[in-house]
This record gives structure tokens, C-alpha cells and sequence, in this order.
């Protein structure tokens, strides 16, 4: 297959308590996608109505891959369905109403007829729906599929792709080529951030090996799925915050990507210092001394860390940077349950707790250090957890943590953002003086 990707969707979550509505409307299928109605509360998945927010400017654009192997996603009300619900409600209801569109996808895109009730669209998705299982299902090609859906997105939209990108193909260097010329042609013409989600679900259907050469069956094996979030940084961000995807059911792990810095709320803080120093400003330490004993001399920066990167991410001090190689981060601390330990740094902790800083990073350094300009960098680079997912071996495509080829696929995209490196996940720049 060229370029392979018949894409064997297959991944799916423990699957939580939650049943859809029995009955549908199957969609006609010369209809075109259209626009939701603009009622003033839906009921959200807990069953309680929420009140629509603030409307965002924009198209909303959902494509499905609806390949095959996919079918075990579908099959049954998995935490699959429970996601797209997750979507279509963010869309509908935090975003306040923006135009929805949705479409199937393999080698070429399909509308489907979403009219805004997502509990009855979503409950139509099965293997046995015609209008559901258009085009080459049997041959899809991943490459083409997000080729296709980020080819008309304009300024302001969101487009979302719901896969579990499996390539099919040996040659791996191809998938990565071929995802690269995706995503450097979007990200060269525009600001363009991609937010990457691995979920978990169980698949009840037919597993296709990347080879297309054998098959099992699998009966509520837990297997990975991906939600990939993409627009401009602005889009991305504002439907990130409202919908909040890494605290739905089935969420793993997540990657971002972004050719843009965006810039986080920063403050020096007295907290968990060692030595002695003073702060006049949210980015300068005045009157810097080593702690008289041991040399050292530890401040604190009290930071608004991006919340859709993982918590273990951002707590591994591996993934920070200092311009002065004397510093260091020594830890990273979540302010959610900080404990100050004197009267003195409870003073300061409410100050810093009623800013939007949601971390507490540690700087550290031993010895003699200049006076100057320093800055602290969390690093963008491909987690761990992409290596601990993929495999190159077929036999070992099948298993539940396991997506085939995935790592290519993501070095490829990482190398469409940029020839050189991302840019950093936050930056925060600070100026140190010595007993002036």
C-alpha cells in the first residue's frame, strides 16, 4: 500500500459507566455537514445541563477516520464513543456554539449530517451504518487523512482528528517523510500548534496487522486511540483551557507542539530559599548572598506551567535548561497542596497563590555566580512516553500499549514544526545583582 496507513484504528479505554440513548436517526446520506442548532443548555454527560459560554469565532472540523479496523471502537458504547461525546459537547457548549462540522475520513473526506443532538450522532457511528462506512475503508492511507483535513483549515478554526494511527507499511522512514511534508507545509504559512492526545478503550472487533497479512479478534482488549488538536496557537489554546481533554476517561499521555512561544505568568518568589536575597520585581533578585556554611544559594520562580502538558513531564528537572551552567532547577513542586513551613513563607505563599502560577520551580547553585541576565527554559522535545508506545515489530502491534510505527510518525511531525528545535514550552527571564 503506498504510503501505507490503512490505519487500524484500534484503541479504546477502560470503559466508564456510561450508556448512550438506545435510538437514533440514521443520517441521510446525501446530506452535507451543517451547522448546530443554538439552544441555550444541553445535558452533558454527568446527565446535569451546563450553560453555554462565551461564544469563540470559528469552525469546529471533526474527521473520523472510519477505516476498517476502527470498527471495534465503534461496535459497542466504548469510551471511544464517550470522547467524540467529550468533543462535540466542548464545541457545542464551552466553546459556545461554534459551527460544527464533521466528516469521515480515509482517502478522501465525507460529511456527515451533525445537526448539533451529539448523544443521537454519536449513537448512529456503528459498523452496521452505511453512511457511516464511505469510501476506501478497506485502504486508507494515514498520510492522506491529515493531508486532507488540515488542507482547508483557515485562521481561527479548530480541526480535530480522531485516530489510532497505525501506519501500514515497512518503510518507516516514508511515514516520517511523509508526516513531515504535512505538517512543515501548514506550520511554515501560519502560527500552528497541534496538541497530540493518547487515550485508552476497549476494541471489540477485528484487529488488522500492519501488513495487512493476519488478523485476530479482540474482545474489550484495552487498546490506544489519538485525538489530535490543531489551529492556530490562539484557537488551540482558548479550546484547550474551556474543554480540559487530559482529565476526560481513557486519557494517557499528551504531546504539544507548537512554532510559537506563548508566554506564562512568572514571579521570583521568597519561598524555599537558601541565602539570602531580596525581590523588587516579579523578575529581579537584588542583594544576592550565599548561605554562609555551605555556599549554596537556592530562589524560587512561582510559574504558570502549561496545564495540557502531563504533570510528570513538567515535574522532571531533565526538561529544564538555565542560560548559566552554574544553575540549576533542582525540583519542581505543584502549589496545589504546598505547605508553607513558616509564618514568613505563609505570607508569601498567599501572595503567589493568588496569581495564576501553578508550579513552584527550584533554582539552585553551588559557589561563586555572576551578576547578569538569566533565563530558565522547559524544553519541547518528543516524551518518553512516544518510545515506550511505539514498536517496529508486528507481532507486538497487537498489544494493548503498543501503536506501530508511532514514533516516526511523531518525529516527522516534530521535524515539520522545524528544521532546528521548538520553541520552548515557557521562558522566564530574570536578573540577579549582588549586594548592590
Amino acid at each position: 500500500m503506498v504510503l501505507s496507513s490503512l490505519f487500524y484504528r484500534v484503541a479504546l479505554i477502560s470503559i466508564t459507566a456510561f450508556t448512550l440513548a438506545n435510538c437514533y436517526t440514521r443520517p441521510s446520506a446525501e446530506s452535507s455537514a451543517t451547522s448546530p442548532p443554538k439552544p441555550t443548555t444541553e445535558v452533558s454527560l454527568s446527565g446535569s445541563k451546563k450553560d453555554r459560554a462565551k461564544p469563540y469565532l470559528g469552525t469546529f472540523r471533526l474527521f473520523l477516520d472510519n477505516s476498517f479496523s476502527m470498527d471495534g471502537y465503534v461496535k459497542k458504547n466504548t469510551a471511544y464513543k464517550q470522547v467524540l461525546l467529550e468533543l462535540l459537547n466542548g464545541a457545542n457548549i464551552d466553546m459556545g456554539d461554534m459551527t460544527v462540522q464533521v466528516f469521515a475520513v480515509n482517502n478522501l473526506i465525507y460529511p456527515l449530517d451533525y445537526t448539533g443532538k451529539s448523544v443521537a450522532f454519536v449513537n448512529q457511528i456503528t459498523p452496521e451504518n452505511k453512511n457511516w462506512k464511505q469510501g476506501s475503508v478497506y485502504n486508507s492511507d494515514l498520510i492522506q487523512i491529515f493531508e486532507n483535513a488540515l488542507a482547508e483549515a483557515k485562521a481561527g478554526d479548530i480541526t480535530v482528528v480522531m485516530s489510532d494511527c497505525l501506519y501500514t507499511g515497512s518503510n518507516l522512514d516514508l511515514a516520517k517523510q511523509g508526516m513531515k511534508g504535512v505538517f512543515g507545509l501548514v506550520s511554515k504559512k501560519q502560527p500552528f500548534k497541534a496538541a497530540i492526545y493518547q487515550f485508552k478503550a476497549e476494541f471489540h472487533g477485528t484487529y488488522v496487522y500492519p501488513d495487512e497479512k493476519k488478523t485476530d479478534y479482540l474482545d474489550g482488549q484495552a487498546r490506544p486511540f489519538y485525538v489530535w488538536i490543531m489551529g492556530s496557537p490562539v484557537s488551540v489554546n482558548t479550546f484547550l483551557a474551556r474543554v480540559k481533554p487530559n482529565v476526560w476517561p481513557g486519557y494517557i499521555n499528551a504531546y504539544v507542539l507548537s512554532n510559537q512561544l506563548t508566554n506564562h505568568f512568572y514571579t521570583i518568589s521568597s519561598l524555599e530559599q537558601i541565602g539570602r536575597y531580596q525581590t523588587p520585581s516579579d523578575n529581579t533578585i537584588d542583594y544576592a548572598e550565599l548561605e554562609t556554611g555551605t555556599n549554596s544559594f537556592q530562589f524560587s520562580v512561582a510559574a504558570q506551567l502549561p496545564t495540557e502538558i502531563d504533570a510528570t513531564y513538567l515535574r522532571d528537572v531533565r526538561n529544564y535548561t538555565v542560560s548559566n551552567a552554574k544553575f540549576r532547577v533542582e525540583k519542581v513542586i505543584p502549589l496545589a497542596g504546598y505547605a508553607p513551613k513558616t509564618t514568613f513563607a505563609a505570607t508569601e505563599f498567599n501572595r503567589v497563590r493568588k496569581t495564576t502560577a501553578n508550579y513552584l520551580l527550584l533554582v539552585r547553585t553551588t559557589g561563586l555566580f555572576a551578576d547578569g541576565a538569566y533565563n530558565i527554559r522547559l524544553i519541547n522535545h518528543i516524551p518518553n512516553w512516544v518510545s515506550q508506545s511505539h514498536t517496529a515489530k508486528l507481532e507486538e502491534s497487537i498489544q494493548p500499549t503498543k501503536t506501530y510505527a508511532l514514533l516516526p510518525l511523531l518525529q516527522g511531525v516534530t521535524a515539520g514544526f522545524t528544521s532546528t528545535s521548538l520553541p520552548p514550552l515557557a521562558d522566564f527571564s530574570f536578573h540577579i545583582e549582588k549586594n548592590n
